[in-house]
């Protein structure tokens, strides 16, 4: 676990340990397989877990954080698709369309006067945007300076976005269920079953609780909204 200066730390409080507890690949895979994305905009990307992964299933990719240590300790794989961004400093334009915005953890980091900073860079989503963020009551996490309630976030993004509840509960059956993670995966991500209680199991849905929970949301591109698939589950 890092815990350096809060100047490395950036807004999240950065911890390297929880690269992978808070990864979803099954969910990732739906989005790529059932729903079509061929392009990701990682806001909030760490070291570059979640696009490591996309870009190891052919999606063109791009990530965001202001974490200096995590940008100076990338996967080496993502190094050219990383932007390093404090959102407390200015907006960030992407000047192309991504198919998927992910942003898990990220916007309670972030003072609400500065949320249309962010908002600027979710914008570059030409389909989808998914995130995640902690309720209202989950004001004890570090530096966790706006955490609300979906309504909030729904009210935040109406303009741009269409909040889906049919897939949302997609996702969180998909997070929930404890999907067996693939042969294929295993062998081209094997630091997911890293962990101690994972070592002789491949049934890594505990870890996911958090998407299955009001937090996780999926959100449709308004332009987007009328012939959306939510695709099927394995």
């Amino acid at each position: 676990m890092y815990m350096g200066t809060v100047k490395e730390r950036g807004l999240g409080g950065y911890r390297t340990q929880s690269k992978w507890m808070y990864s979803h690949p099954n969910l990732w895979t739906w989005f790529v397989k059932e729903l079509g994305v061929a392009s990701v905009l990682d806001v909030g990307c760490a070291e570059g877990h979640a696009i490591h992964f996309f870009k190891e299933m052919g999606c063109d990719v791009v990530g965001v954080d202001g974490c200096k240590y995590a940008y100076n300790h990338c996967i080496p794989a993502i190094k050219n698709n990383f932007i390093l961004h404090n959102y407390c400093e200015g907006p960030l334009k992407i000047d192309k369309d991504y198919d998927l915005v992910w942003s898990r953890e990220f916007v309670e980091h972030v003072e609400g006067k500065y949320r249309d900073n962010y908002l600027v860079t979710f914008q570059a989503a030409k389909k989808y945007l998914c995130m995640t963020t902690p309720l209202k009551v989950c004001t004890r996490g570090y530096h966790h300076v706006n955490c609300q309630d979906p309504d909030y976030w729904i009210d935040f993004l109406k303009n741009d976005f269409d909040y889906s509840p049919d897939l949302t509960k997609k996702a969180q059956e998909i997070t929930l269920k404890g999907t067996k993670i693939s042969e294929d995966i295993l062998k081209r991500f094997p630091e997911i079953v890293c962990y101690k209680d994972l070592k002789n199991t491949k049934d890594i849905g505990p870890l996911y609780r958090r998407f299955g929970k009001p937090t996780g949301m999926v959100f449709v591109r308004k332009e987007e909204g009328a012939t959306i698939d939510t695709g099927k589950i394995d």
